[in-house]
């Protein structure tokens, strides 16, 4: 698992946030992110931008739900 699978599930793991709807928010597909945790497939840029922004949000202090928002 990469550095930034993994700051992803730690993330997930920290807002019980479920895989499939981690999968969601980031916007690919659940398999895509079963993919990742398992070392198979490599993240296109505009993916690992959309983490970026997850991650930063949190450090400012943005709430599971704000996130989640995204969804809609």
């Amino acid at each position: 698992m990469d550095a930034i699978v993994k700051k992803l599930e730690e993330y997930r793991t920290r807002n019980n946030v479920p895989k499939r709807e981690m999968a969601a928010i980031i916007g690919v597909s659940k398999t895509t992110y079963y993919d990742w945790l398992n070392g198979k497939t490599i993240k296109k840029i505009s993916v690992l931008e959309r983490i970026q922004q997850i991650l930063e949000e949190e450090n400012n202090g943005t709430e599971r739900d704000n996130v989640s928002k995204s969804l809609q």
